[in-house]
């Protein structure tokens, strides 16, 4: 999901287990977790939640490979794509 007011990948505790599961049993990749420096996010409706934790999420774009790193949140929410990477994606695919 594009969030224009996101600046980091964020991604949701529930949504990552979903993924994690079909990740490997469907492509065999895996995803790492990782601990870093915490970090805290605001949100629209003013809540904040504070995180320590970060999905390295393999992907593949346009024939490109790579890794997401998504801050992980609880709940289900969905990939959160920020806006700063949307704006170097398009500016490579020029």
């Amino acid at each position: 999901v594009v969030d224009t007011g996101c600046t980091r990948f964020l991604i949701g505790e529930d949504t990552l287990s979903e993924w994690k599961l079909k990740l490997e049993q469907d492509f065999g990749l895996k995803i790492q977790i990782m601990m870093v420096k915490a970090q805290t996010f605001r949100f629209g409706n003013d809540q904040k939640t504070r995180t320590e934790r970060v999905a390295c999420i393999p992907i593949g774009i346009g024939g490109v490979n790579g890794i997401i790193r998504a801050f992980i949140i609880p709940g289900s929410v969905p990939l959160l794509v920020s806006k700063g990477f949307l704006k170097e994606w398009c500016y490579h695919l020029q």
